[in-house]
């Protein structure tokens, strides 16, 4: 009787460890991707329907890169800002 409780405690144990989050990296969550009793699925890939994998966007904040769509137009203001606050 003992062992059988000792074994359901583990399962149980088990299935608490599985409900726990880890990130694969140290950083911040920048937005939740996902709304509560949303469905999350291991073996899809995202998209615009159906479930998704992705529920959390997490960034380290010590290495973060920024990639910005700028019109030619716009530099000259932007050297003009960087010259008046250096």
């Amino acid at each position: 009787m003992l062992k059988e409780v000792e074994g359901a405690y583990d399962l149980a144990k088990t299935y608490v460890d599985w409900c726990v989050i880890r990130s694969p990296i140290n950083g911040v969550v920048l937005e939740k991707l996902v709304d509560p009793n949303e469905l999350v699925t291991p073996q899809s890939f995202g998209g615009g329907r159906g479930p998704s994998t992705a529920f959390l966007a997490v960034a380290d904040l010590n290495d973060l890169q920024v990639e910005i769509d700028l019109n030619e137009a716009d530099v000259a203001s932007l050297v003009a800002l960087d010259e008046r606050f250096p």
